[in-house]
């Protein structure tokens, strides 16, 4: 039985990027998922492979129909205005195995990200339309929230359990995947000696910009926390976003802290944007005199 994992090709940014989370764009946040889970097949004696040439989805279809895989099992994760959370599972249209396969993903999976979201006949997505093997594409959870990426970063290798699972439950294998629910293979992309996860900040997310806020922003930037947003504290933020420091927060500035803290990039920075920064500080601050 040969199964193909094959994970996102696309650049699309995490929202807490090489902050919250290690992995800065959804490819490098489904592989160590993809991976982990053949690994875990194959120690079930099945031909599982994640080693496809993941730069374009064409290049996927076109290695996995050459190999002649048997089943394929494409992850992703969603992504829609920054709030959404849950999971949701795919498969191409007629397609019976295909449908068994979505709707096996979606009851495993979804026990991961604590919501299904819903199971979907799709006739437009390549992975699912161009392979010739029954094929099913599963979204683990929303990457633009930073609630959503920190739970899939810190679940990866339940959310890859949770695939391989539903792999033996749709070819009827009563079999018991081997170790724990939480391996700690060797990841590139985490530290060899990671620092302690960071306690809350403790800010409650309403969406007011005051003094708190300001001294929890200060705090994240290593600017003096008193609380003052003067020229020094916009510049230092300018710096940790990579735009112009010119001390002048417009749109730039406030469309690349929107895109960090997983908030809709419209360049203003309302409430909605600063309930989104509240939530991401209280994900990387540690508890202090705010």
């Amino acid at each position: 039985m040969k199964i193909a994992i094959s994970h996102s090709t696309q650049e699309n940014p995490v929202a807490g990027g090489g902050a919250s989370v290690p992995p800065r764009w959804e490819q490098d946040l489904t592989e160590p998922v993809a991976d982990r889970a053949a690994d875990l097949l194959r120690q079930l004696g099945y031909d599982a492979r994640s080693d496809w040439p993941h730069t374009k989805v064409g290049d996927v279809i076109t290695a996995v129909n050459a190999w002649r895989a048997d089943l394929v099992i494409d992850i992703h994760t969603d992504a829609y205005q920054g709030t959404s959370r849950g999971t949701s599972a795919f498969w191409y249209p007629n397609s019976s195995k295909g449908e068994k396969l979505a709707r096996a993903l979606a009851v495993r999976v979804g026990a991961v990200s604590g919501k299904l979201r819903g199971v979907y006949a799709r006739a437009d997505l390549g992975i699912l339309a161009s392979t010739d093997m029954p094929a099913a594409l599963v979204e683990l959870d929303f990457h633009d929230s930073l609630a959503g990426a920190i739970h899939i970063w810190e679940n990866r290798w339940a959310f890859a359990r949770a695939v391989a699972q539903a792999v033996l439950d749709y070819l009827g294998d009563t079999r018991t995947l081997p170790g724990d629910a939480a391996p700690a293979p060797a990841d590139p992309l985490v530290a060899p000696a990671p620092a302690p996860a960071p306690a809350r900040a403790g800010l409650v997310a309403d969406g007011v910009l005051g003094p708190k806020t300001y001294r929890a922003l200060q705090q994240w930037l290593g600017v003096p926390a008193d609380g003052i947003w003067g020229p020094r504290s916009k510049r230092a933020l300018q710096y940790r976003l990579g735009v112009k420091a010119d001390g002048i927060i417009g749109p730039v500035t406030v469309r690349a802290l929107q895109r960090l803290v997983g908030a809709p990039q419209d360049g203003v920075w309302g409430p909605r944007t600063t309930r989104s920064l509240q939530g991401y500080l209280n994900a990387v601050l540690k508890d202090g005199a705010l």
